[in-house]
């Protein structure tokens, strides 16, 4: 299923998939469906934190940012109604990180005391909790479990670009510890110290970022230093990892551009001034990092994308088997946010070329 953070910038096309393997073809074809156009009122995407698709084939879409946290369309983009309106009682939200459907539940995360509530599949409110430990990153299965990814730990700060180990662990939706995966290495950021004192840090431009994923019978990281994908049982047990070949990629200017773009269409339009000074100031790294998302679809398969390139306007997600081996590669468009793949959709997020327009929209899938 899906996890949270990250967003796109622009492209439209769709490729379809090329198999590599008899034992599976996945293709994905062109939009049926786009969300983002409706000029109802309350209909506005001002920044999309999550996409799912329920049961009933309703899109629920995260706008950060705006008066409601939930918009909801019908299975041909009109816009229904709105929900989760801006506050801190039961079933608002101050300021949404991330929506994601685990099983036939809805869960939100707020970033107000990092609260996560959980909403029915037909949208009503049940309840609120906090997971155990601060989190930086999260995805989920089907079955409402979860495989998370820690903050750094304020003492390992440096100046400049540094990367610093971090806790990884399973748990179930609720505050309990859970399942501990060990320290592995966290998002490459880049620090700032004045007079010896640390004053903060953020994600490095086209940085190395873990990218998390989980499903029937395994969790899934991707570190970003090559196309590999560590796997762990549910009791922390590692398994065999899941990789293929891959070739370094020469960074260039046009994908630290690229990169803000991402940004502003994740955070809003707002942000564009301070991220473009923060990133101009980063030094750029020589390669771009081997991956950038990762996740489980409806049949099993674990999707890897590969980081995209500002000199191409796709890029390459292979599919593993989950007991190894390359079942797919595709191309998709390289500005595309994948939050779903189910059996026979895909459901991603991205800012239309022409009209500048956030949309979310849905693919067909066959196998």
């Amino acid at each position: 299923m899906r996890v949270l953070r990250t967003c796109l910038y622009a492209a439209s096309l769709v490729c379809g998939a090329a198999a590599v393997s008899s034992a599976q073809s996945v293709r994905v074809g062109a939009p049926t469906l786009r969300i983002g156009r409706d000029e109802q009122p309350g209909a506005f995407i001002t920044a999309v934190a999550g996409a799912v698709r329920l049961p009933n084939k309703q899109i629920v879409v995260g706008n950060r940012g705006g008066e409601h946290a939930l918009l909801v369309f019908d299975e041909k983009g009109k816009f229904v109604r709105a929900l989760a309106r801006k506050g801190k009682g039961p079933g608002e939200v101050g300021y949404l990180l991330w929506v994601l459907r685990c099983g036939n539940d809805l869960f939100t995360g707020d970033i107000d005391g990092e609260r996560v509530q959980v909403f029915t599949g037909d949208l009503k409110y049940t309840r609120a909790f906090r997971f155990a430990s601060q989190t930086y990153r999260l995805a989920c299965n089907d079955r409402a479990q979860f495989v998370h990814m820690g903050w750094e730990s304020p003492r390992d700060m440096r100046d400049g670009v540094y990367r610093a180990p971090t806790a990884f662990w399973i748990s179930p939706a609720d505050s309990t510890p859970g399942v501990s995966l060990g320290m592995l290495p966290g998002s490459e950021r880049f620090g700032i110290v004045n007079d010896g004192k640390p004053v903060g840090s953020g994600p490095r431009a086209i940085g190395r970022e873990p990218a998390l994923a989980i499903g029937a019978t395994a969790a899934y990281v991707a570190l970003g230093d090559s196309l590999s994908v560590r796997a762990f049982d549910f009791t922390g047990k590692p398994l065999r990892a899941l990789s293929a070949p891959h070739t370094p990629v020469a960074a260039t200017a046009a994908d630290v551009d690229a990169a803000i773009e991402r940004s502003v269409t994740e955070l809003g339009e707002s942000t564009r001034q301070r991220t473009t000074t923060e990133f101009l100031r980063m030094p750029m790294p020589r390669t771009l990092p081997a991956t950038r998302d990762l996740l489980v679809d409806a049949t099993g398969l674990v999707w890897v994308q590969a980081f995209p390139s500002a000199r191409k306007t796709t890029v390459t997600w292979t599919l593993f088997r989950p007991a190894g081996g390359v079942a797919a590669r595709i191309e998709l468009p390289a500005a595309l946010k994948v939050y779903e793949v189910g059996r026979d959709y895909l459901l991603g997020g991205i800012t239309d070329d022409d009209t500048g327009i956030i949309e979310v929209r849905l693919y067909p899938v066959t196998r």
